[in-house]
């Protein structure tokens, strides 16, 4: 799905948010086992029904939601556990409870003996026949979405989506009904199931053959109260509650081919964002990368491609490796995934996710090999790689901390198992990863290989190359500028991943020298410096100002344009001004090494249009200095006649 907005919820979020949609709702509410049993149960008769049990997930605003029902022979019933524990999606199950108002309150649930499971198959059929029935009721029928709109949505949208998914190993076709009449429901989704039955004889009496069709879209104008679709899981049926997002139909969808929601492992240390620690939360649908999580229409990940029969190529590791992982997207040779076991319960998936197809729309710096973790039959979490990335902007779009989880080229992370994996390279042709058994226990970074210092005016710009992290992602470096005679000053990088490997030192003395020593930390310590060559800043350049023409001037093309400038020298050296040059777009087009420095710009051959210009003052100490821009529009000259 992909549709909360803002960063993954805890858990007791979740929780709470779930008890409030349900009271507001009327809603049935399914305690875990872990919490107290209702404490008032609903009145009604009393019942005892066979049927098949379905865990109903929907897309919300808030977060997940999660209810459960169960299908009869003869209908399906809303199903309140009230503190019992769920079976596994698709047990043919016997009831015993109250039932009122389409809700049966368990007092009882047991597993049949011979217990049937509704299953998502290892390989999904080719094609599934969807039919779209968009409701309504009350006197005026709806004027959104127009057929051609759900068409384009649900069906267009949605078979590209599977398509490439699936690397062409499934799609889905379909129809869209004209719009039906429905008895008005008494909620938009507790009558979710009865508003069903009611569309799909709509649609009979439409002339729609039911049997034609293997899955059941049902688009609703009404607020969901905080759900947007909700999909049966596995099954037929989806609902869409007043929206017609393409990823919302999918994620649900999802759903009916027995996909769980893609999970996020949040981990924290010492109140610090970290990758694996003691104090950790499974967080559902906090997956970003994954359809059946909650910000967009990625792929699905490795572990539900397998699942479903669609993951082109696996490697399964049970000692060191290295393997070079092709762009999980596209479809082709390649290996898009590894699996990795433990000799425990858990193994950890590896994908190279890259900016191809759906997946182009993540946020930049989100794409990368990126790492899950499994939990024998546990629904897989993704691991923040980058812990404390935080949220940002980046190629002009905002980035939360779950869309920076990737393991960056050189860095590396060693499990709680002490297996260390770590990204060597990274291209567009694929990502090469070692997976090492072996490895030793995280340990603070190696130095810098080398640092390098360029004087600026006023300052020096310092670069350093990425050192080798010993297991334990970099989350930043420390510089020391040191010069004879004064104490040292200590600057401080943060920089997940070790990622950014510059800074610029202002306010230095340019009678003097110093040099920058540059240490790299890691959560296990920080390494020893390395130092620079010494560097001495630039003295500052002459001052010069442009004082005609003015921005949004206007010349002819063919005119010769004088520019006027004033120029002082550097009021500190007081070096004087040897030479100013004036620069269109860039070009030097006149010079002048007398004062008061006539420069001319001859505008003939320059194109119509916007012009920047700009001069710069040289001194005889071998300074610059630069004047603000000033642009110029020219026109081409009026044709006499």
């Amino acid at each position: 799905m992909s549709v909360p907005a803002g960063s993954p919820r805890s858990p007791l979020l979740l929780s709470l948010l779930g008890c409030l949609l349900a009271g507001l709702l009327g809603l049935p509410l399914a305690v875990p086992a872990t919490s107290s049993p209702a404490t008032a149960s609903t009145p009604g008769r009393t019942v005892t029904l066979e049927g098949t049990y379905l865990r109903m997930s929907a897309v919300g605003e808030a977060g997940e939601h999660v209810l459960h029902a169960l299908r009869t022979e003869r209908r399906t019933l809303w199903l309140d556990l009230a503190g019992l524990r769920a079976p596994a999606p698709g047990t043919h199950v016997a009831v015993e409870g109250h039932l009122a108002a389409g809700t049966v309150t368990a007092t009882s649930l047991r597993a049949l003996p011979d217990a049937r499971r509704l299953t998502a198959a290892a390989a999904a059929p080719r094609s599934d026949r969807l039919l779209v029935m968009r409701a309504y009721w009350g006197a005026t029928r709806p004027s959104r979405p127009s057929a051609a709109a759900a068409r384009s949505a649900f069906v267009g949208q949605g078979r590209s989506w599977f398509e490439e998914v699936s690397h062409g190993r499934y799609t889905v076709s379909g129809t869209v009904t004209s719009w039906l009449r429905i008895k008005r429901p008494s909620d938009c989704t507790g009558s979710a199931h009865t508003s069903m039955d009611r569309a799909e004889t709509a649609a009979r009496r439409a002339g729609h053959r039911l049997a034609a069709y293997s899955r059941y879209l049902l688009y609703l104008p009404c607020d969901g109260g905080g759900m947007l679709g909700l999909g049966s899981l596995p099954g037929k049926h989806v609902w869409l509650f007043g929206s017609t997002r393409y990823d919302v139909a999918v994620h649900e969808q999802g759903h009916n081919l027995g996909l769980e929601h893609a999970h996020a492992r949040e981990c924290r240390s010492g109140g610090d964002p970290v990758t694996w620690s003691s104090h950790c939360a499974s967080i559902p649908y906090g997956d970003p990368f994954d359809v059946m999580g909650n910000r967009g229409g990625g792929h699905l990940q490795a572990v539900y491609k397998e699942q479903l029969g669609w993951l082109q190529d696996l490697a399964v590791l049970g000692s060191d490796a290295t393997r070079t992982l092709a762009p999980y997207e596209t479809t082709g040779p390649g290996l898009k995934a590894l699996r990795v076991r433990t000799g425990g319960l858990r193994a950890y998936w590896l994908e190279y996710r890259t900016r191809y197809g759906r997946d182009a729309a993540f946020a930049p710096g989100a794409h990368g090999v990126v790492l899950r973790v499994r939990a024998g039959t546990a629904e897989p979490e993704l691991l923040d790689l980058m812990p404390g990335s935080g949220t940002g902007f980046a190629g002009g779009r905002a980035y939360t901390e779950w869309e920076r989880t990737r393991l960056p080229a050189r860095s590396s992370w060693t499990s709680p198992e002490g297996i260390r994996f770590t990204t060597v390279t990274e291209g567009r042709a694929g990502a090469r990863v070692t997976v090492d058994y072996a490895a030793p226990a995280p340990a603070a970074p190696d130095a810098p290989p080398s640092v390098t210092a360029r004087p600026t005016v006023g300052g020096a710009r310092v670069t350093w190359a990425k050192p080798l992290d010993n297991g334990s992602i970099i989350t930043g470096y420390q510089l020391t500028v040191r010069t004879p005679g004064l104490a040292a000053t200590t600057v401080r990088v943060d920089t997940v991943g070790g990622l950014v490997r510059r800074a610029v030192l202002d306010g230095l003395d340019p009678a003097r020298s110093y040099t920058v020593a540059v240490r790299a930390r890691n959560r296990v310590g920080t390494s020893a410096g390395t130092r620079s060559a010494a560097v001495t800043p630039l003295a500052p350049g002459p001052v010069v100002r442009i004082t005609a023409p003015d921005d949004d001037d206007v010349a002819l093309v063919g005119e010769a344009v004088p520019v006027s400038i004033e120029v002082d020298p550097n009021a500190e050296t007081g070096s004087a001004v040897e030479k100013v040059t004036l620069l269109v777009d860039g070009y030097a087009v006149d010079a002048s090494r007398t004062a008061p420095y006539a420069l001319t710009w001859e505008t003939t051959g320059w194109p119509p249009g916007s012009h920047t210009l700009r001069v710069v003052a040289d001194d005889a100490d071998g300074q610059r200095g630069r004047s603000a821009p000033v642009v110029v529009t020219l026109e081409a000259p009026t044709p006499s006649g």
